[in-house]
C-alpha cells in the first residue's frame, strides 16, 4: 500500500511511553507496516481495518487510529481522529506529525506543512519531522525549503542516508552540481549503498547539458532495474536533446506504462512527436498533460502550434488564447495567435502583433517605428483577403 509509505519514519520517532499492549491500535499500525515492507498486502489491511475500528480511549489512541483511517483512504475519519488526539494533547508533536502525513496523503500539502512545523515548534530535535517538511516542500517545488529543511534533518542526524540522497537530488533543481558530486562521494566513502547513484547522475550530467554522458549513466540504471521508471522517463528526455527522436519516445513511452505520466512526461513525449510530424500525436499528448496541469501555459501554445501545422487554426485561437490568459507578458503567444488570425483573415490579429512587440522591445503603441511597422502588417493582411493568399 503506497500511502504507508507516508507514515513509514513515523514509528521511529515515536515520543517514549510504556510498552503496549499488542492488541493496542498503535501496535496494529506498526504491525500492518511491517506487513506491507514484505509485501503481505492482505495482512496488512486486515490489522489497518481492525485498528481503525478499535475504540480510542487516549490521544495516542486517537492519533493512531487516525493513520489507520488515513492508510485506508478514510480521509474524513482520519481527519477527525487527527483533531481529537491534538484537542486532547496539543502539545504533543507526533500528534501534529501524524495529522501532517494524514493530510500529506491526500495531496493537502500546503495545511501538511503547517502541522509539520507545529511538530517542529513542539519538538526541534527530530530529524525525522525535517525530513518529512522537506518532502511536502518538494511536492510545492519550493526546493530552497527542501534543501534547507535536509540540512537540518543532516545536522541533528549525520548518518541519515537517505536525507543524503535526497538532499543530492534536490541540489540538481538548485544547479549546485559541484555539491552533488561532493556528496554522492560522500556516501560512497561511507560505503552506503545507492540504487539511484546511475539515476542521480544522470540526471546532474543531463541538466548541465552532457545528454550523452546522461543517457549512459541511466542506461547503466535501466540495465540494473529494468523496471526503474523514472531512468527510463529521463532517458527519453535527454534522448530528445539529443534529437533521438524515435529513442525518446520510447522510452517515456515504457516510463508512462510503469507509472510516471505526469504532465512532464506528456509534454516532452508530445515533442518529440512534433520534431517527427506525427501532429495528431502530439496533440493527444498535449492534451494530457493539460489533464495534468491544466494551469500550464507551455502546453496550450505546443497544442496550438501542432494544430496549426494541421491547419486547424480556429481551434489554434483557443489554445493561444488560453495560453495567453494564464501567462499574459509572453510574447511568443500573442505572435501565435497572430499568426493564426492571418491565416483566417481576421483583423484582430493586428492588436495581437502590436501587443507582441510592446512586450519585446518595450515600445507602446505610439512608436512611429511600431505604428509604421503595424501598418504594414494591415497591408499583409489585405492582401491576404484579396488574393486569397495563405
Amino acid at each position: 500500500m503506497a500511502r504507508l509509505q507516508f507514515i513509514a519514519a513515523l514509528v521511529l520517532v515515536s515520543t517514549v511511553t510504556p510498552a503496549l499492549p499488542q492488541s493496542s491500535i498503535k501496535s496494529m499500525v506498526e504491525e500492518a507496516e511491517d506487513a506491507d515492507d514484505v509485501g503481505d498486502t492482505e495482512k496488512s489491511f486486515a490489522l489497518l481495518s481492525q485498528a481503525a475500528s478499535m475504540y480510542a480511549a487516549t490521544a495516542e489512541d486517537y492519533s493512531w487510529r487516525g493513520a489507520a483511517h488515513g492508510n485506508l483512504g478514510e480521509f474524513d475519519s482520519a481527519v477527525a481522529d487527527a483533531r481529537k488526539a491534538i484537542e486532547l494533547e496539543p502539545m504533543v508533536a507526533e500528534h501534529h506529525a501524524t495529522f501532517a502525513v494524514t493530510l500529506g496523503n491526500e495531496e493537502h500539502y500546503a495545511e501538511a506543512i503547517s502541522e509539520i512545523t507545529k511538530a517542529i515548534e513542539l519538538d526541534n530535535e527530530n530529524a525525522d519531522y525535517y525530513c518529512d517538511r522537506a518532502s511536502y516542500f518538494w511536492q510545492t517545488n519550493r526546493w530552497e525549503a527542501v534543501a534547507a529543511d535536509y540540512d537540518r534533518a543532516i545536522a541533528i542526524n549525520p548518518r541519515d542516508w537517505n536525507a543524503r540522497v535526497n538532499r543530492a537530488m534536490v541540489r540538481i533543481d538548485l544547479e549546485r552540481y559541484d555539491d552533488i558530486v561532493k556528496e554522492i562521494a560522500m556516501l560512497q566513502v561511507c560505503g552506503v549503498s545507492l540504487p539511484c547513484f546511475n539515476d542521480i547522475m544522470g540526471e546532474t550530467k543531463r541538466c548541465q547539458g552532457e545528454y550523452e554522458e546522461a543517457v549512459r549513466y541511466f542506461t547503466r540504471s535501466i540495465e540494473n532495474n529494468p523496471v526503474d521508471g523514472l531512468a527510463l522517463l529521463y532517458r527519453g528526455f535527454a534522448q530528445l536533446s539529443l534529437r533521438n527522436f524515435e529513442a525518446a519516445i520510447d522510452d517515456i513511452s515504457d516510463a508512462i506504462r510503469l507509472g510516471f505520466d505526469s504532465a512532464s512526461a506528456y509534454r516532452w513525449r508530445g515533442l518529440a512527436q512534433s520534431r517527427l510530424e506525427n501532429y495528431p500525436a502530439a496533440i493527444s499528448d498535449f492534451s494530457k498533460a493539460i489533464e495534468n496541469d491544466p494551469d500550464d501555459a507551455r502546453l496550450y501554445g505546443l497544442r496550438g502550434d501542432a494544430k496549426c501545422m494541421l491547419g486547424d487554426y480556429r481551434s489554434a485561437d483557443g489554445d493561444f488564447t488560453k495560453a495567453i490568459e494564464l501567462d499574459p507578458h509572453n510574447e511568443s503567444y500573442y505572435q501565435d495567435r497572430y499568426a493564426a488570425r492571418l491565416h483566417r483573415g481576421d483583423l484582430r490579429g493586428i492588436n495581437d502583433l502590436r501587443r507582441a512587440i510592446e512586450l519585446q522591445s518595450g515600445s507602446t503603441w505610439t512608436s512611429p517605428l511600431l505604428v509604421l511597422f503595424i501598418v504594414a502588417m494591415v497591408l499583409t493582411v489585405v492582401l491576404v483577403l484579396a488574393f486569397g493568399l495563405s
